[in-house]
């Protein structure tokens, strides 16, 4: 866990800047999305399944965060804390082996995709992933 904690720390200085009122307001505008609301969307979603109590979710979100401002065109960004409970809906069928985790989930085809972990902690990589993950959608 230590290498997981120095890599996102350091991925996130080659991120590129985000102002803290950013990510605040990306984290109040992504936390009002459910994943009810954003499969009506028809949107893909990536969903972050985190916990208040998770360390490594906490260090996790800002990255989260940022990916969500600079791929809010491509998709819908939702943290799906699994410790409250949530209307039944397609986020609710995934299996997790740890917290956080992240899904890509298709709505039209119902289709999800597991984002692996190693992913996690290179932003870059991540955002790469997920740019790619997108173009193979079409």
């Amino acid at each position: 866990m230590k290498h997981f904690i120095f890599a996102i720390i350091t991925g996130l200085l080659f991120c590129q800047p985000v102002s803290a009122a950013t990510v605040q307001q990306n984290q109040n505008s992504k936390s009002t999305l459910t994943c009810d609301s954003a499969v009506n969307l028809k949107k893909p979603m990536v969903v972050l399944y985190s916990a208040d109590y998770c360390y490594y979710c906490k260090k996790f979100k800002p990255v989260f965060y940022h990916l969500s401002y600079n791929l809010s065109d491509e998709y819908n960004f939702i943290v799906y804390d699994i410790t409250k409970k949530h209307k039944q809906t397609i986020c609710d069928n995934v299996d997790l082996d740890g917290i956080p985790t992240l899904y890509v989930f298709n709505p039209k085809t119902g289709s999800k995709y597991l984002v692996p972990e190693r992913y996690y902690s290179n932003p870059g990589m991540l955002k790469n992933k997920l740019v790619e993950y997108y173009k193979n959608l079409k």
